[in-house]
């Protein structure tokens, strides 16, 4: 596919490497905490802009964070550790236990703010799965909704080798 241009307004496409969404190619930074495609990011951006200031939406934006987080893990260094563990920390107490934005919201700033646990946990295969691109091109916020839940249970269970991991940072936050 050609460049977006004034003849071709259609944008060039192609996978994000990470988590393999189909994504316009654009020439923009992204944060150094997660290996994805300027694209890729910007859709996440987009998404993101709606659920929170659109819709109002937090429950699904807690969601919508932490799959990105957990499905485009950066490198090994201190800062991209953390980042990822927190978004983990957020899936588990979503998913697995069942809490909802508040706490999960209360418990990612604790994790900002008090922990110093995390260690690196090798990234499972995340491509194949939902991705923000698939969200992003739901026809509205009910499809959006059921997309956003399916895309984070797919990418929790992905690290469920490292879910006794996770658990067990967890545990010792909320303790």
């Amino acid at each position: 596919m050609a460049p977006q241009s004034p003849e071709n307004p259609e944008p060039e496409l192609r996978p994000c490497p990470r988590c393999g969404g189909v994504v316009p190619v654009v020439d923009a930074p992204t944060p150094a905490e997660i290996s994805a495609a300027p694209g890729c990011w910007m859709l996440y951006n987009k998404v993101v802009g709606r659920e929170y200031g659109e819709w109002s939406y937090p429950q699904l934006h807690r969601l919508t964070v932490n799959a990105y987080a957990a499905q485009h893990p950066g490198g090994s260094g201190p800062d991209a550790v953390r980042w990822l563990g927190s978004h983990l920390i957020g899936l588990c107490a979503a998913l697995a236990l069942g809490q909802d934005a508040t706490r999960s919201n209360s418990i990612i700033d604790r994790v900002a703010a008090e922990f110093a646990g995390f260690e690196w946990l090798e990234p499972p295969q995340l491509s194949g799965l939902l991705t923000i691109a698939d969200v992003a091109a739901a026809p509205s916020l009910r499809e959006r909704e059921r997309l956003v839940r399916d895309w984070a249970r797919d990418v929790w269970d992905a690290w469920a080798a490292h879910h006794a991991t996770i658990k067990g940072w967890l545990d010792q936050i909320s303790a």
